[in-house]
Formats: structure tokens, sequence, C-alpha cells
């Protein structure tokens, strides 16, 4: 079975505790001498994964948390058992949906249990139960339903915020009404006080914009959409917060002359809003050609092969990307995707 880990297989030692009755007794002492020494924490190194695994086994059992605070460092952590049952799991969730706040509304269940005070671990394992925070839902349904946390599908994330169930890889956010005021003041003061732009040496790579361009009309519209391609991926795209606030994005810019969009990373802001504006004026009968810009050249390429897939064609076709010395922008691109410095 491997040294420390008894009759069991030599991978079980990674991840259950040890049958070995010497281990056992040596991690027993270990924790009894801990909580009768009366120290709030006790910090232990240079464990094997059989004596790692079986002191995390047994110390919620006899009254002890247990948790990792470095490389190669664990801690057992005293049980605070003063406070009531009910309070302390309003703290714990609380604690939890800072964490998500201060990461915009979404956090990893990790991030989250390192979040927490070492007393909140041990009351976690000790008197709740709770090995792993995936089960915190369960344990404390009744305070994460009232601070409006929970977790994705696949439970390895907290989530603050509107989105759907299964949205797992964006959520809406709430921003401030008076930052983002101030924020569209700002960028407003800064276009009006921008002078003619400069032209560059060489233009020759830079007027791709002025070449021809052939409009999209309606009926095209209705065959893009009626593609095979297009029609597979909708689905995935009706997902996206972005593609359901399609609508009021298109409102908001045929109305004012600066629109700010903020949505959480993933929300589907940078794939879906190009698409949304032009299909917008399409339907407008609005002649319209979008250009979207990245901070990278990998980025503005790789978003334009993702986005001529979700319209059912390649890039070249309706979609295309423009960085400097690679052109797939042809008169029939009304999306294109192109790097800070090209649209400069």
């Amino acid at each position: 079975g491997g040294k420390g880990g008894g009759s069991k297989p030599f991978w079980r030692q990674f991840v259950d505790p040890s049958d070995d009755p010497e281990v056992i007794e040596a991690c027993c002492a270990l924790i009894r001498d801990f909580l009768n020494s009366g120290a709030p924490q006790q910090t232990v190194s240079h464990l094997s994964n059989a004596y790692r695994n079986t002191l995390r086994h047994y110390a919620p059992q006899m009254g002890a948390g247990w948790r990792k605070v470095d490389k190669g460092q664990w801690e057992l952590v005293r049980a605070d058992s003063g406070h009531d049952v009910a309070d302390r799991k309003v703290e714990v969730v609380e604690c939890i949906k800072r964490a998500c706040e201060d990461a915009g509304g979404v956090c990893r269940a990790r991030h989250a249990f390192d979040c927490l005070p070492p007393d909140l671990v041990a009351f976690l394992q000790v008197e709740l139960g709770v090995r792993n925070l995936r089960d915190l839902p369960a344990a404390c349904a009744e305070e994460c339903a009232n601070a409006g946390l929970r977790m994705n599908v696949r439970r390895n994330k907290f989530l603050l915020g509107e989105a759907g169930e299964d949205e797992d890889d964006a959520l809406y956010v709430r921003f401030d009404a008076a930052h983002v005021r101030e924020a569209r003041r700002a960028l407003e003061g800064a276009l009006r006080a921008l002078g003619p732009p400069r032209a560059p040496a060489d233009r020759s790579w830079g007027d791709f914009l002025r070449g021809d361009f052939v409009a999209m009309t309606p009926a095209a519209l209705q065959r893009e959409r009626q593609s095979a391609g297009y029609q597979q991926m909708i689905a995935v795209r009706r997902r996206l917060p972005a593609f359901s606030m399609g609508y009021s994005i298109c409102c908001a810019v045929q109305a004012a002359q600066v629109t700010l969009v903020l949505g959480a990373t993933g929300c589907g802001k940078t794939t879906q809003v190009p698409q949304l504006l032009l299909e917008d004026c399409v339907a407008r009968r609005q002649p319209c050609r979008v250009l979207a810009t990245q901070p990278r050249r990998i980025s503005a390429v790789s978003v334009a092969d993702r986005v001529a897939k979700e319209r059912g064609g390649r890039v070249g076709d309706s979609v295309a990307s423009k960085v400097r010395f690679e052109d797939s922008v042809t008169p029939t691109s009304r999306v294109v995707f192109c790097t800070v410095g090209i649209e400069l």
C-alpha cells in the first residue's frame, strides 16, 4: 500500500486519510495536544500526503478546523463555540459576498475560502460539517438566499447579480449610477477636447474603411440568419447577458453620441454588441459598418474568427479583421475588428 498508507492502494494516499493505526494515532495526538494547549492556531509543515489528509479528516471530528496557509504549510484552528450558530452563518455568507463584490460579482470558491477568517473556517468544518465550500449553499440556504449569493452549475464559483441559472461565465453587475454618469461626462468632455486627427505618414494601410463597401440589405440579413451556422450558434448567443440586453443597447446608441456599456468579463460585450448594432441598422435600413478595436493583434484576429462563426460564415465574409500586415477586409465586410493602432 505504500508508506503511511496502510492497506490502501498507493494513489489513494493523495486524496484519502490513512488507515495505518500509527498514522491515525500520531495525527489524533497532535490534534489533542493543540486543543489542550489553549492556543487559537498552530502551524504544521512538511507533512506527507498520508499525514496531511489524515489531519484534515480527523480535525473537524475532534473540534478543530484545518486550512492551508501557504505552500507546504497548514494550520490547525480552534473552533469558537461561544457564538450563536445562526449569527455565524450570516458572518460566513457576508464574508463571501464581500469577496464576490470586490471581484466584480463573481469569484472562485477557492478564493472565497481563502478570504474567510480562520475562526469562520473552523466554524464551517466543526459546527456545520462543511468540508468544501461547494456544500455551503445547502448548509446556509436561507442566509445565501437573503444575501443574493449562489453558486454556478459547476459549483466552483460564487455569483451575485441577476444572471439566469445557466449563465456560468457571465452575469449582470449593478454599477453605481452616479459613477456611470460621471464616466460618461468625462468621455464626452475628452471627445470634445480632441483636436483634428493626425494623418499618419503612410496611409496605404489605414484607409480600409474608405474603400468599396456593400451595405447589407434586409434580405441579405435574413439569408444569413437562415444559414446552418447561424442557427447552430444562436442558442449559445442567447445565453449571454449582452444579447438579451441588445434592444436597450441599440436604442441607447441611436439616442446618444457616446454610449458606455458596462458588463462583467464574459457577458458578450465584444462579440455581441457589434452584431446587434449591425442588425439593428439593417432593420432600420441604415447603411452600417461597425469598427471594433482590440488591444492586441491576436485578440482582434481571434474575436473576428469567433464572430464570423456565430454569423454562419468565414472571416472575410460579413466579418473581417485588420491588423498590420494582415487584412481580411472585403467590400462585404460589415463588422471589422482591428487593433487600436490601425484605428488611429
